[in-house]
C-alpha cells in the first residue's frame, strides 16, 4: 500500500497589549504624577500531542507466499522518543527565550526610564549657548535626574563674612581669608503676592526648576543671588496659598511655610556653591506701605521681628552660603543723617545692629536715598535725581556705624534709560510728557562711558576710593537685547556700568534680573510704555562671560514609548508512517476489521482539531483585542473624567457638575474643548433705566438682568492673564472649570480688570502662567485674543462680562486717572477704540460694557479742572458709544473727605476708592445715547480700611489701626452700612433712574479675626442693603 505523509504548518503570532496604569486620586490634592506604562507579555505554548498510528498485524504462518515485512520499515514505538525529545527541546527553548526576553525587557525598560529622565532634565535646563551641558547630572535613588528629593548635607561651616579693603572676604574659623568678587543676579518673586521665586512653574510651555536655575548660574560662573523678600510674608510665614511652583519637578523645595521655602531655595543654590544675599524688599505684597523700614502696613517693631526670624532660621552651618541682608530696598522716601524719623542712616544702623545681634557672621548691605543734585559733565551742568537706592553722596561724611567692625557693605543701585531717561545720558533733546526726551541725541562711546563713570563716582563710587567698606551694585542693567535706540544707548549703559565696576575695583554687582518678568518704562528715551526683556542674549560682557539664553519659552515635550514584539512559532507536525504489506485474501488470512484500521482515517480528526484550535485562538485574540480596545477607551474616558474632576473648583454643593454636563471633545478630552461652538445669540442693546439693567432684543423684547457678579483679576498685572489658570499638580484650574463653577453657583457676570498699556501693545502674554494643555480654547497669540477667548469661554455658560479699565500700566505707576505719566489721554481713547472694534460683535454677545476707569481717587467731580472725572467719564463714555452703541458705560466715584451723623454722633471719613458719588446727584454724567449710564461705586470692609464708623469706639493708632476697638451689634452695624452706602451713592437709586450696582465689594471673609466677625458681617450687611434697596446687582472682589 502506498505510504502517505502530511505536513501541517501552525503559525502563532502574539499581539502586544497596551494600557494605562490606574490613576489614583485620594483627596483634593492632585496626584503627584501620571504614570503611563506599556506592558506586553507574549507566551506561546505550542503543545502538540502526536499519536503514533496503530496497525494491527495479522498472524500468518511462515509461508513462502507471504512477503515478510522488512524490519527497517517498522516505525512504531521507536518513533516516540525523538518526538518527546523534540517537544522537550521546544519547551526548554521557549522557557529560555522567555527568560532572555524578560531580562532584555527589564533592561530596556530601565534604559527607557533613564533616557526619559535625562530628556526631562534636559528640557528643564536653561539654554545658554554653551556646548557642554553633560557630565554633572544628579541621579536620585529613585532614578530621577536633576530633581533631588533632598540635597545632601554640606560639610561647610558658616564663615565670618567681612567687608574691608574694598572687598568682601569669607573668613574661616582658623583665620583663613578668601576674597570674594560678586558676580550676582537678582531673582525676584518672593516679595510679591505669589510669594515664590518666579519661573519655577515648569509646565509644558515654559518655566524651569530650582535645580536647573542653580545649574545655569554655576555653569555661567555666577556666584551669588540676591533674593527680594516681603516683610509681611516673613512675619506671617504661612504656606504658599497661591504657589505656582511645580512640586513634582522641584521636589527639594519645602512649601510648608514662607521661610521653609526660602531655606530650601538657599540650600538648592548652596549645592552649586552659589551664595545668597537677602533683600528686605517690600513691607507688604502690594508694596502699599511705603518705601521705608516702617509704614502703614508694617511697624518698626514688626520689621525688626522679621529680621530676628531670618537670623534665627538661616544663621547656621546648614545655610553657610547666606552672606547677609540688604536692610531695606530703595528707601527713596528716606533722608540721610537728618535726625528725622525717616533718617535712613539711623535706620540702617538700627536694623544692622539687630541683624548682627542675631548673626554676627553676616554682612549688612546698605543702599542710598533719593534727592536732587547737580553735576558738571563735559563742561555743562546737569540737574538730576538719584536712582532709587543710589544716593550715597552724604555717606562719606556721615558713614553708617555698626557695633561689629568690617560688616558694612554699601549696595547702591544704578540703572539705564530703560528705567528713566536721565538727561545726562544723552547729548540733547527736549523733555516732554512723562519725562520722555523728545529728539534725543545719543552720545558716542567715549563720552557715554565717561558720564556713566563720573555719575557713578559722584553718587557712591567715591566711597571705594579709600578701600574701606566694600561697595557693590545691588541692582543694575535691565532691558538689553530689545534696546530700540539706534545706537543702543540702553545696552551701552549696561556695558559701561560693568566696565566701571571692573575698572574701579568694586566688590561686584547684582544684575537685574534672572527672570524676565520685569517691566521697563522707556524704549527708546522718547517712548514711555512697558517693555519686557523675555530673551537675554549675552548681555553682560565680561561679567557674564558665556551666559546666553536663546529663549525662555520651552518647546513642548512629547514622550512616547514604542515596543513591537512578534513571535513566529512554526511547528511542523509529521504524522508517523507505517508501511502495510500486501497480502492476498485467503482463507487462512484473518482480515483486518475496518474499525481497527487507524492509519489514514486518523489524519482528518487531527486536522479538524488543529483548525478548531486555530479558529478558537483567532476568535479569542479578536475578542480580547476588542475587549482591550473597549477597556482602553473606558480607562481613557475615566482618566479624562478624573482629570476634569480634579480641575473642578470645590464649592460644597451636593450635585457634581461632572455628571450630565461634561463636555466631551472629538478627541475624547473631557471639559477641555479646543474651541467653543459658535453661539447663535445676537448682541442685545444693553440699557440702564428704572434702576435696572435690561437686555433689549432686536424685536424690542426687554429682559431685566440682576447682576450676581465677581471680579477675576490678573490681566491688569505684568503676567497679563487671569490668575489661577496655571493648573499644575498643586493648584490652579482651567477657564472651563471656572465658568462651570460660576454657572453652578448662579453667578451671571464677571468683571475683568485690564491694563491700558497691555491693550495698546497687544502682545502675547510673554510671561504666561496659563497651562495651555488644559486650557486649549484660550488663544494666547495676543493680549486681545486672550481676552476674546476668555469671554467666549464664559459665554458658553451664559455669563456676561463687564470690562474694567483698571490700570494705565502693569506697575500701576502712571496714577489713578485716565491719563498719566505712562499713558496719554489720546492713548487711553485709542485703547477704547481697540476694545470696541474687537468685541462689539454678535460673537461676543455677553460683553455688556466698560467701567471707564477704576478707582480714580485723584480725580474731582464737576470742577472743570483737568482731573474732573465727570468730564472724563463723559468723554470716555462718548468714545465707547461711538464704537459700540449697544454697550453700557459704567462710572465709579472719586475720593474726598466728608462727615456723617450716625446714631447721634458725627464722624469724619474719606470715601472708599471709587465710592464717592455724593455730587453726582446734582451733576450727573451725561452721555450722547440715553439709557446707557450705570453708576458702579465700590464699598468695602474693615479688612481694606478700618473706617471708624464701623466700630463703637477705640483709639486710632499707627497705620490708622483702631486700638481697643469696640464692635457693634448687628442692628447698629447694618444701620451704619445702609446709611453710609446711601449717603455715598445709594441715594442715586431712590428715583430709579440710571442703574446703580457695586463694581467691587467684600474681600476677606472666612479668616476674619474680629471676635464678633465685624469684617464678615460688613459683607453680609452690604449684600442685605443691595437686595433691600433694589440695586441692579454687585461684583464681589474677587
Amino acid at each position: 500500500m502506498e505510504a502517505n505523509r502530511g505536513d501541517l504548518q501552525n503559525e502563532v503570532v502574539d499581539r502586544q497589549s497596551e494600557g494605562y496604569e490606574r490613576l489614583t486620586d485620594d483627596g483634593n490634592d492632585r496626584s503627584s504624577s501620571f504614570a503611563y506604562s506599556q506592558r506586553s507579555m507574549a507566551q506561546t505554548d505550542v503543545f502538540v500531542r502526536s499519536s503514533i498510528i496503530e496497525r494491527d498485524i495479522v498472524a500468518t504462518p511462515a509461508d513462502d507466499k507471504i512477503i515478510n515485512a522488512h524490519p527497517n520499515v517498522y516505525k512504531g514505538r521507536i518513533r516516540r522518543w525523538p518526538g518527546v525529545l523534540l517537544l522537550l527541546l521546544i519547551v526548554a527553548g521557549s522557557i529560555s527565550a522567555i527568560a532572555v526576553l524578560s531580562f532584555q525587557s527589564r533592561d530596556a525598560a530601565k534604559t527607557r526610564t533613564n533616557d526619559v529622565q535625562k530628556r526631562l532634565a534636559k528640557e528643564r535646563e536653561i539654554a545658554d549657548g554653551l556646548t557642554d551641558g553633560s557630565g554633572s547630572d544628579h541621579i536620585s535613588s529613585d532614578g530621577q535626574v536633576n530633581n533631588p528629593e533632598v540635597y545632601p548635607t554640606s560639610a561647610c561651616q558658616l564663615p565670618d563674612y567681612q567687608s574691608k579693603n574694598g572687598s568682601i572676604y569669607a573668613v574661616s574659623s582658623n583665620g583663613t581669608e578668601v576674597p570674594i568678587s560678586i558676580k550676582g543676579v537678582n531673582w525676584f518673586g518672593m516679595e510679591t503676592g505669589l510669594q515664590a521665586p518666579f519661573g519655577l512653574w515648569d509646565n509644558d510651555q515654559n518655566g524651569t526648576t530650582v535645580y536647573a536655575v542653580a545649574q545655569f548660574l554655576a555653569k555661567n560662573k555666577f556666584n551669588s543671588v540676591r533674593l527680594p523678600l516681603c516683610v509681611s510674608s516673613v512675619l506671617n510665614n504661612k504656606p504658599l496659598e497661591a504657589s505656582i511652583i511645580n512640586r513634582v519637578t522641584n521636589r527639594a523645595l519645602d512649601l510648608t511655610s514662607y521661610i521653609s521655602l526660602l531655606q530650601s531655595v538657599a540650600k538648592s543654590l548652596a549645592f552649586r556653591q552659589v551664595s545668597v544675599m537677602i533683600s528686605m524688599h517690600t513691607l507688604d505684597v502690594m508694596n502699599a506701605g511705603g518705601s521705608l523700614w516702617y509704614g502703614s502696613t508694617v511697624s518698626l517693631d514688626q520689621f525688626l521681628k522679621a529680621i530676628d526670624m531670618l537670623t534665627k532660621a538661616l544663621c547656621s552651618n546648614e545655610y553657610w552660603n547666606v552672606i547677609g541682608i540688604d536692610v531695606k530696598n530703595e528707601p527713596w522716601e528716606g533722608t540721610w543723617n537728618t535726625g528725622n524719623m525717616n533718617d535712613f542712616k539711623a535706620g540702617a544702623e538700627l536694623i544692622g545692629t539687630r541683624m548682627l545681634k542675631g548673626c554676627s557672621k553676616w554682612l549688612v548691605f546698605v543702599e542710598g536715598v533719593n534727592a536732587q543734585h547737580t553735576i558738571t559733565l563735559d563742561g555743562k551742568e546737569y540737574a538730576y535725581f538719584d536712582w532709587f537706592g543710589g544716593g550715597l553722596q552724604k555717606a562719606g561724611d556721615a558713614p553708617v556705624k555698626l557695633p561689629v567692625s568690617n560688616k558694612l557693605v554699601y549696595a547702591p543701585h544704578y540703572y539705564t534709560p530703560a528705567v528713566f531717561p536721565q538727561y545726562y545720558l544723552f547729548g540733547g533733546g527736549t523733555v516732554g510728557a512723562g519725562n520722555a526726551i523728545n529728539g534725543y541725541v545719543e552720545l558716542p562711546d567715549d563720552k557715554l562711558q565717561g558720564r556713566v563713570s563720573e555719575t557713578m563716582h559722584s553718587m557712591f563710587g567715591y566711597l571705594n576710593d579709600n578701600k574701606g567698606p566694600a561697595v557693590l551694585l545691588g541692582e543694575f542693567a535691565g532691558l538689553y537685547t530689545k534696546d530700540a535706540h539706534p545706537m543702543k544707548t540702553t545696552q551701552r549703559c549696561t556695558n559701561f556700568t560693568i566696565n566701571t565696576v571692573i575698572k574701579e575695583g568694586y566688590a561686584g554687582a547684582y544684575m537685574w534680573s534672572l527672570n524676565p518678568e520685569s517691566a521697563y518704562q522707556y524704549n527708546p528715551a522718547d517712548t514711555p510704555g512697558n517693555y519686557m526683556e523675555v530673551c537675554k542674549s549675552k548681555p553682560l560682557s565680561d561679567l557674564t562671560e558665556g551666559a546666553v539664553d536663546d529663549g525662555n519659552d520651552r518647546s513642548s515635550f512629547s514622550y512616547s514609548q514604542r515596543s513591537t514584539m512578534q513571535t513566529d512559532a512554526i511547528t511542523r507536525n509529521t504524522l508517523l508512517e507505517r508501511d502495510i504489506v500486501a497480502a492476498p485474501a485467503e482463507e487462512g488470512t484473518i482480515n483486518v476489521h475496518p474499525k481497527r484500521y487507524k492509519g489514514r482515517i486518523r489524519i482528518w480528526p487531527g486536522i479538524l482539531l488543529l483548525i478548531a484550535i486555530f479558529l478558537g485562538a483567532l476568535a479569542a485574540i479578536t475578542y480580547f483585542s476588542i475587549d482591550a480596545k473597549n477597556a482602553s477607551r473606558a480607562r481613557t474616558n475615566d482618566m479624562q473624567k478624573r482629570l476634569a474632576k480634579e480641575r473642578e473648583i470645590a464649592d460644597g454643593t451636593i450635585s457634581s457638575s461632572g455628571s450630565g454636563s461634561d463636555y466631551i471633545s472629538d478627541d475624547g478630552q473631557v471639559n477641555n474643548p479646543e474651541v467653543y461652538s459658535t453661539n447663535a445669540c445676537q448682541l442685545p442693546d444693553y440699557q440702564s433705566k428704572n434702576g435696572k439693567i435690561y437686555a433689549v432684543a432686536a424685536n424690542g423684547t426687554e429682559v431685566p438682568i440682576n447682576i450676581k457678579g465677581v471680579n477675576w483679576f490678573g490681566m491688569e498685572t505684568g503676567l497679563k492673564a487671569p490668575f489661577g489658570l496655571w493648573d499644575n499638580d498643586q493648584n490652579g484650574t482651567t477657564v472651563y472649570a471656572i465658568a462651570q463653577f460660576l454657572a453652578k453657583n448662579k453667578f451671571n457676570s464677571v468683571r475683568l480688570p485690564l491694563c491700558v498699556s497691555s491693550i495698546l501693545d497687544n502682545k502675547p502674554p510673554e510671561t504666561s502662567i496659563i497651562n495651555r494643555v488644559t486650557n486649549r480654547a484660550l488663544d494666547l497669540t495676543s493680549y486681545i485674543s486672550l481676552l476674546q477667548s476668555v469671554i467666549k469661554s464664559l459665554a458658553f455658560r451664559q455669563i456676561s462680562v463687564m470690562i474694567s479699565m483698571h490700570t494705565l500700566d502693569v506697575m500701576n505707576a502712571g496714577g489713578s486717572l485716565w491719563y498719566g505719566s505712562t499713558v496719554s489721554l489720546d492713548q487711553f481713547l485709542k485703547a477704547i477704540d481697540m476694545l470696541t472694534k474687537s468685541l462689539c460683535t454678535n460673537e461676543y454677545w455677553n460683553v455688556i460694557g466698560i467701567d471707564v476707569k477704576n478707582e480714580p481717587w485723584e480725580g474731582t467731580w464737576n470742577t472743570g479742572n483737568k482731573n474732573d472725572f465727570k468730564a472724563g467719564a463723559e468723554l470716555i463714555g462718548a468714545r465707547i458709544l461711538k464704537g459700540c452703541t449697544k454697550w453700557l458705560v459704567f462710572v465709579e466715584g472719586v475720593n474726598a473727605q466728608h462727615t456723617i451723623t450716625l446714631d447721634g454722633k458725627e464722624y469724619g471719613y474719606y470715601d472708599w476708592f471709587g465710592g464717592g458719588l455724593q455730587k453726582a446727584g446734582d451733576a450727573p454724567v451725561k452721555l450722547p445715547v440715553s439709557g446707557k449710564l450705570v453708576y458702579a461705586p465700590h464699598y468695602y470692609t474693615p479688612a481694606v480700611f478700618p473706617q471708624y464708623y464701623f466700630f463703637g469706639g477705640g483709639t486710632v493708632g499707627t497705620g490708622n489701626a483702631i486700638n481697643d476697638y469696640i464692635e457693634l451689634s448687628d442692628s447698629k452695624l447694618e444701620g451704619r452700612i445702609s446709611q453710609t452706602m446711601h449717603t455715598m451713592f445709594g441715594y442715586l437709586n431712590d428715583d430709579k433712574g440710571p442703574a446703580v450696582l457695586l463694581g467691587e465689594f467684600a474681600g476677606l471673609y472666612t479668616k476674619d479675626a474680629h471676635p464678633m466677625k465685624t469684617t464678615q458681617r460688613c459683607t453680609n450687611f452690604t449684600i442685605n442693603t443691595v437686595i433691600k434697596e433694589g440695586y441692579a446687582g454687585a461684583y464681589m472682589w474677587s
